[in-house]
């Protein structure tokens, strides 16, 4: 978590103490322990640069030596050793008796040859970082007053990133163990009810909140049909549902588009992401009109599974204009944002990403014209 939103519950504490049961105290550790925890990766990253240039230095050394040795000519590059060097090789050399241990008595000791393997292990560092150079540790270490500040980072010179982790997490669970059990207290359960009854727990959904009184669920019922629901809420716990079955023929396709995931853009558009069966296989990004699907609703009943109740389904492709978006890249996942106007495509295998605009105004056209040949490389429109 970021020490920002740590600071947001800080002032939270102090108006809403009651209410949420936020304790200053407990998020001023949490704070510490995320400055902390910042300390220590960035003393770890400066531990591997500085194993990165002693094990450069050392064997550049040796491999000359061995190059002595045996009477071979040594490269020209290997010739020209500075100052700098030496003291890497010299810090190597020194640290490299430095013993690590087992707790296991049976397992005999063994050399520490590096650093950042201790780092990575839940337990005390055997070489601690020195920081004999660090005018802020000077300074901290001559003024009790300024290191028990509350606004100042801690630093544990003795612990490995492993367990400043696990400290920040417990600290961060405390942070939320008081809310959690007030706001637990303060509210109940009205009604529960369970109408996804059908397929894996894990079937890709997505909900909104239209009125206090109003609510869409879209969820994919298989790879080819997408469901959308509506659900109205009143006083008497009593549901009303009407629901709505899609699929997507496009008529250059033999094949329906095959649904992976979607989200809701907005109050009025559902996004869903689908993929051509045929290689090459593309992506697109489909935008269904909310107030036009609901013309394809029918009433519901909310205990009833859906393969019993309702199985037909309508082509969105007939009736929804094309505000689809194609893309060469084979898609897993994506996410929009209505707000930002943006949409971020994931790669099947999780290493490349692709971000377009969805929507432009009118004003933006003539801006953006410029850049159409930069997005062309990406995006087509149909």
């Amino acid at each position: 978590m970021h020490p920002y939103v740590k600071l947001e519950h800080a002032n939270l504490s102090l108006a809403w103490t009651k209410a949420f049961g936020l304790d200053e105290d407990v998020i001023q550790k949490a704070i510490q322990m995320n400055g902390a925890f910042v300390i220590k990766a960035s003393e770890m990253q400066e531990t591997l640069d500085g194993s990165v240039a002693n094990f450069r230095a050392f064997f550049k050394w040796l491999y000359s030596c061995v190059l002595v040795l045996m009477g071979e000519p040594i490269p020209p590059n290997f010739e020209k050793t500075t100052q700098r060097s030496v003291m890497n090789i010299s810090t190597f050399i020194k640290n490299f008796d430095c013993y690590g241990y087992e707790e296991n008595p049976t397992v005999k000791n063994k050399f520490m040859m590096e650093r950042i393997g201790q780092y990575l292990i839940d337990r005390d560092l055997t070489i601690k970082h020195e920081s004999e150079g660090n005018d802020w540790a000077k300074l901290l270490e001559e003024n009790e007053c300024l290191r028990n500040h509350p606004t100042t980072m801690p630093h544990y010179p003795e612990k490995s990133i492993v367990q400043l982790l696990a400290m920040l997490k417990d600290s961060v669970f405390k942070v939320f163990k008081a809310p959690m059990r007030a706001i637990n207290d303060a509210m109940a359960t009205v009604y529960l009810y369970n109408c996804f009854n059908f397929g894996s727990p894990d079937i890709p959904m997505s909900s909104i909140s239209i009125t206090k009184d109003v609510m869409y669920f879209a969820f994919i019922q298989s790879s080819k049909r997408v469901q959308l629901l509506q659900v109205h809420f009143n006083e008497t716990t009593a549901f009303e549902g009407r629901l709505g079955s899609f699929r997507f023929n496009q008529q250059s396709l033999a094949e329906s588009l095959k649904i992976l995931d979607l989200q809701f853009y907005s109050k009025d558009i559902l996004s869903l992401l689908l993929n051509e069966c045929d290689e090459p296989r593309r992506s697109c990004i489909f935008q269904l009109s909310i107030p036009l699907a609901i013309e394809h609703f029918r009433p519901f009943e909310l205990d009833t599974e859906f393969q019993q109740y309702y199985s037909e389904s309508v082509n969105a492709w007939d009736f929804v204009p094309r505000h689809c978006k194609m893309s060469d890249l084979p898609a897993s996942r994506f996410a929009v944002s209505g707000t930002r106007r943006l949409c971020v495509l994931l790669s099947e295998d999780q290493r490349n990403i692709q971000l377009f605009e969805l929507e432009c105004d009118d004003e933006d056209v003539q801006e953006d014209a410029d850049m159409s040949v930069v997005h062309s490389d990406d995006l087509d429109l149909p």
